[in-house]
């Protein structure tokens, strides 16, 4: 196993509707113990670092969403006491639809300024997931400043263009950024982002760490409203994680985790690969 890696959860709602007949972000207010299962299950498998993947938890899909992370305390607060060691990672998920720019209103920062201090009282730092927007980061890493959070903030960038010189004036106007992902279907898309923008900015930032989710969501192949069953027969191949694991070892530390359709099984099994190289 190579010890540089440090594995995250894989995705959660895909994975609770498959494994508990459509519960769905619900499962909070009504089955706590499925869920503190399945995140038992990354942990076991040798996941360090759990998201709250409360990524559905937003009005545009669904009326309780303070209600939703609220009650989601109780979770992730048992989890660290049968727990200890494990980091627990916020998630700030995209107000508006996935992988979609649209100008920010006072809807949006109303939105992070309510989940950010919920979020607070029991996440160890927080991620802004599958940005597709440097306005939309600027603007959520504002509200964290303004609201005196000094916990680690990260942020998952979906592949598209972006300026290097954007998201270093970004990183050096909030000194809590600490890690740079990259959300990503494949290996070609991740290494064309990391090879065009990030790798300078990791070599300019030298305290920043790098990591990357892989997605079974390929917005070229798939639609996010995909079912279960469709996403499992799109799998990455031993090619693939070999080219993943190979571009690995130049970190003294990397994050893996996983994305929408990598679930229990995707992940033990990719674990498992890298265990044998």
């Amino acid at each position: 196993m190579k010890n540089n890696i440090i594995w995250m959860d894989g995705g959660f709602l895909f994975e609770i509707n498959k494994q508990y007949n459509d519960l769905g972000q619900e499962a909070v207010l009504t089955n706590q113990m499925c869920i503190i299962k399945l995140y038992q299950d990354y942990i076991d498998l040798g996941c360090s670092i759990i998201t709250t993947n409360n990524y559905g938890f937003k009005p545009s899909r669904c009326d309780n969403w303070k209600e939703l992370y609220i009650m989601s305390k109780d979770i992730f607060t048992q989890l660290k006491i049968n727990n200890p060691t494990i980091k627990i990672y916020g998630s700030l998920p995209p107000f508006f639809p996935s992988y979609q720019y649209k100008p920010i209103n006072d809807e949006f920062k109303q939105f992070y300024k309510t989940i950010i201090p919920i979020l607070n009282d029991y996440v160890d730092e927080f991620i802004i997931e599958t940005a597709v927007s440097l306005e939309h980061i600027d603007s959520i890493c504002s509200i964290h400043k303004e609201l005196n959070i000094e916990k680690k903030i990260n942020i998952s960038f979906y592949p598209v263009d972006y300026k290097k010189n954007d998201i270093n004036d970004l990183i050096s106007k909030y000194k809590y950024i600490d890690k740079l992902f990259i959300n990503c279907c494949s290996f070609t898309d991740m290494k064309q982002l990391y090879d065009n923008t990030i790798k300078a900015i990791l070599n300019k930032h030298n305290n920043l760490s790098f990591g990357f989710y892989l997605n079974k969501i390929d917005e070229k192949k798939y639609n996010t409203d995909q079912n279960v069953k469709e996403l499992q027969e799109y799998k990455h191949n031993n090619d693939e994680y070999n080219k993943i694991f190979e571009f690995s070892k130049q970190f003294k530390n990397i994050y893996i985790g996983g994305c929408c359709g990598y679930g229990i099984k995707e992940m033990n099994t990719l674990i498992n690969y890298n265990s044998v190289l």
